[in-house]
């Protein structure tokens, strides 16, 4: 019976060091997060500052933040809707809506002026079928374009395509570097007129020209590309 109470004592201790690890880590969290919503620290700025004290991630797959079982390290959620929970304050969603929206619309101008440059040089029409009435007014209107099941996938496109118009991270998407965006402004205007990135329609008259419009990168593929923390290389691939 000895050995058994060893053991039971051995577990209940890393029981203990395991819920203490994770208070820890929350009470650290919470204090950045507040220094966060005053606009003092970017949401990267967060999980580096996060990290510096903790141990290194080497697997993201809850949903939720904590201590794993068998590894003892802390965990963090891997999803772009949870770190939408975690930092989003209501208007970081209209900004969202509002670039995909002006994403679209823009990518239509562009396509519509290559269809007209080609024409004007008896060249192959190139997007032939593009029309102006295939702009939208709204992000809702823009919804109606796909279907449940495919919405999602075209706002993972849209996305993609902003971070590489905009030149951000090299130009390579991941969740982290997103929010970091949409975080550190209140309309979608200071993103998209070039003041504080490349114009954005100058960016994606870039990819479509150049054929990568239809194919933007995403750090998944690119990771020794990007000049992200190496603790983001496998985060928030969505």
């Amino acid at each position: 019976l000895e050995p058994n109470r060893k053991l039971r004592s051995a577990s209940n201790d890393k029981s203990t060091w395991r819920h203490n690890k994770r208070e820890d880590f929350m009470k650290e969290f919470e204090k950045l997060f507040k220094v966060h919503k005053q606009g003092k620290i970017s949401t990267l700025e967060v999980f580096e500052k996060l990290f510096a004290k903790n141990d290194p991630i080497k697997s993201i797959q809850i949903e939720e933040i904590i201590v794993d079982d068998t590894t003892d390290e802390i965990q963090l959620p891997s999803r772009l809707q949870e770190l939408r929970k975690m930092f989003y304050q209501p208007h970081h969603y209209k900004i969202e809506q509002d670039l995909y929206t002006t994403t679209y619309n823009h990518s239509i101008d562009i396509k519509l002026e290559l269809q007209s440059e080609s024409r004007k040089k008896g060249n192959k029409i190139k997007y032939a079928k593009i029309k102006s009435k295939d702009k939208v007014s709204d992000y809702k209107t823009l919804t109606r374009k796909w279907t449940n099941r495919t919405l999602n996938t075209q706002e993972v496109k849209l996305r993609k395509r902003i971070i590489s118009a905009l030149g951000i991270s090299d130009g390579i998407y991941n969740a982290s570097v997103w929010v970091d965006l949409i975080t550190k402004h209140r309309f979608s205007d200071e993103i998209t007129e070039g003041e504080h990135y490349i114009e954005l329609k100058e960016g994606l008259r870039e990819l479509i020209s150049s054929g990568q419009y239809d194919n933007p990168t995403s750090q998944k593929s690119h990771k020794k590309q990007s000049t992200i923390n190496p603790f983001f290389a496998n985060l928030f691939e969505e």
